[in-house]
């Protein structure tokens, strides 16, 4: 194994350059930080998630769901919606 720093040859089990003493081991980088961001698809999924929302809105205001279920069906769409786009998100960063 040639070292980067100096250009000496050193054993392949070295961990250290025997040389200069700089490491052959590369730096770790957190697998969890993805490195563009967002996924691209994280806005598709926001638009589900608003669109589900307005579309369960509406049918309340049309009468095809009673009024007194509106706080668990809003409170369901955005617990389920978000807990699966951060789930999604945190998979497609750890793949990354």
């Amino acid at each position: 194994m040639e070292c980067s720093n100096c250009g000496s040859e050193n054993p392949e089990d070295s961990r250290f350059c025997q040389m200069c003493g700089a490491s052959f081991t590369r730096p770790t980088r957190d697998r969890y930080l993805s490195k563009g961001g967002r996924a691209w698809w994280y806005p598709i999924g926001l638009w589900a998630i608003l669109s589900a929302f307005f579309l369960f809105v509406e049918l309340m205001a049309w009468g095809g769901i009673n009024w007194s279920l509106w706080p668990v069906g809003i409170l369901g769409i955005l617990l389920v919606g978000f807990t699966l786009l951060r789930y999604a998100n945190d998979r497609y960063a750890r793949q990354s």
